[in-house]
């Protein structure tokens, strides 16, 4: 039974329709990418998952629940986390404090859940009294998924993790997605670092002007010519 199914996406900003019929679905521990060309609806589609919008039309099941237009607090306890692309730390706040607000405010297993995350993050741990807003792009989002995980999901959404960063940087972003994987959590990803993504994926959606266009193996997707031409750099 599927972790997350997306039937008939309908949402937008507005008057402005950005999807139209949208449909996906994640399997438990199961990591899946979405890509396509910038405006195609990505992160739209991400939001309207993690209730910050309400679809027109559609339905969005979790675990087996209908959640379509949800609370976003209620989707959290459920076990669903969402890493944006931006906003996704409190600068302010030392990594410490970070993942201390990361948390339940009734979680007895804090501290394990802390220490479960410098074990997973080792190069938070040597930093864990820094400010976050000091740290660089890639050990910021590397906090932001320790913050996501302190909430212990089933299912983490990603938008766009490796943006911004440089190659050799995105290539331990994703390594830490791997170990991530690894642990049983299914992941949602939105990257433009496709080839990449694919590479620790099982499947994958291409989405364009706010439609599915294609999907399937992320092995197959990789070995299809026009994938390779439109989003791979091939020929």
């Amino acid at each position: 039974m599927s972790i997350l199914r997306v039937d008939g996406i309908f949402a937008g900003y507005g008057e402005t329709e950005i999807l139209h019929g949208v449909s996906l679905h994640v399997e438990p521990g199961e990591a899946v990418t979405m890509f396509g060309p910038n405006g195609s609806g990505k992160s739209t589609l991400m939001k309207t998952i993690f209730g910050l919008l309400t679809p027109r039309e559609g339905s969005v099941v979790f675990e087996n629940t209908d959640i379509t237009g949800m609370q976003t607090d209620r989707l959290i306890r459920m076990g669903m986390s969402y890493v944006p692309q931006v906003g996704n730390i409190f600068p302010s706040l030392t990594i410490e404090e970070n993942l201390e607000m990361g948390a339940f405010a009734d979680d007895t297993e804090m501290p394990a859940q802390v220490a479960e995350m410098y074990r997973m993050f080792p190069d938070l741990r040597r930093s864990r009294r820094q400010r976050a807003g000091s740290l660089s792009g890639g050990q910021r989002q590397m906090l932001a998924f320790a913050r996501a995980l302190m909430l212990k999901p089933s299912l983490l959404l990603l938008d766009e993790p490796s943006a911004g960063l440089s190659p050799i940087m995105a290539q331990l972003i994703f390594d830490r997605l791997r170990v991530i994987r690894g642990t049983g959590v299914a992941l949602l990803i939105v990257e433009h670092n496709i080839r990449t993504a694919l590479a620790m994926s099982d499947r994958g959606y291409v989405l364009a002007d706010g439609e599915n266009r294609l999907d399937g193996s992320a092995a197959g997707l990789l070995d299809n010519p026009d994938i390779g031409r439109l989003y791979l750099g091939g020929k």
